[in-house]
């Protein structure tokens, strides 16, 4: 049985919670300056995918954003 079936309703709510976070927090770094760069641990399993994310976001204009 996968994990989210155990009991939909909390992790649907779960989920959506954290997704609503994750804009928060993205929201607010982005405010202060930051870049974010979000790396799923699933991710992490392919090195190179993950290098190659990095690189295109500090290479494209998006990426290179406003400085100081």
């Amino acid at each position: 049985m996968f994990w989210k079936e155990l009991d939909q309703e909390f992790w649907a709510k779960k989920l959506g919670q954290n997704k609503d976070r994750d804009k928060f927090v993205t929201r607010e770094l982005k405010k202060a300056g930051w870049k974010v760069i979000r790396v799923w641990e699933h991710e992490l399993k392919s090195e190179g995918k993950v290098a190659e994310k990095v690189k295109r976001h500090l290479t494209t204009k998006e990426g290179l954003g406003k400085r100081g």
